[in-house]
């Protein structure tokens, strides 16, 4: 559903009231407007500048993508390569107004932040995933451990048949479906997917978030 409908919908089933639903206009306007600007710079990026590589230090990685597009696959050696703007800061790496393909090796760590930015790709191992009027798409592993906070964002988890997970995920003017039988309680979703030894828990606001067969 787009967004500025489902905020409609909202305040006229009583969800939001008149001033939270001016509000989340007025964001989504603001999102609009970034993402003519993230065009604009993605058509400079075309030219050649800004392309690099970057190896990891580890399988360890945190990592924000800001109005950037990052597609996650698998490799035996961590590393980013990007074209656009990407800046390490401590233990952080940046995205912004660029693509990058992220490597990483099964059983790795990814801190994940997303705001105004798109992901998608294969991920087996521990996810902590931040999104704010984002996009995600990931295949993730049998067993993967992950959370996941979404605001105003889309994110579809991707599973293959014989996964096994604990899903607990609450929800606050937030959408939760799945292909798998769950349990739906006032504000919160949970059940268990074939051995339960993986785990899907978070909250999500005023987004979606579907798990859904590969």
């Amino acid at each position: 559903m787009n967004e500025k409908l489902r905020v409609l919908k909202m305040l006229e089933e009583g969800r939001i009231n008149a001033d939270e639903a001016e509000r989340l206009l007025h964001a989504l306007d603001r999102k609009s407007i970034k993402s003519r600007i993230t065009e604009s710079l993605m058509h400079l990026l075309n030219f050649g500048a800004w392309t690099g590589e970057m190896e990891l230090e580890s399988s360890s990685v945190s990592l924000l993508v800001s109005m950037g597009d990052l597609e996650i696959k698998k490799g035996e050696v961590p590393r980013i390569v990007y074209s656009g703007w990407v800046r390490k800061r401590g233990e952080r790496i940046i995205l912004r107004f660029g693509d990058a393909t992220l490597e990483l090796p099964p059983g790795s760590s990814l801190d994940l932040e997303v705001s105004m930015g798109d992901v998608k790709g294969e991920f087996d191992g521990r996810l902590n995933l931040l999104v704010s009027m984002g996009d995600c798409n990931l295949s993730l592993g049998r067993a993967s451990e992950v959370y996941v906070e979404n605001s105003m964002g889309d994110v579809i988890f991707k599973l293959p048949e014989d996964a096994g997970y604990e899903v607990d995920v609450f929800l606050s003017m937030g959408e939760v479906s799945s292909e798998w039988e769950l349990e739906e309680k006032v504000h919160r979703i949970r059940g268990v997917i074939g051995d339960g030894k993986g785990k899907i828990e978070g909250r999500v606001n005023m987004g979606n978030l579907e798990i859904k067969r590969r």
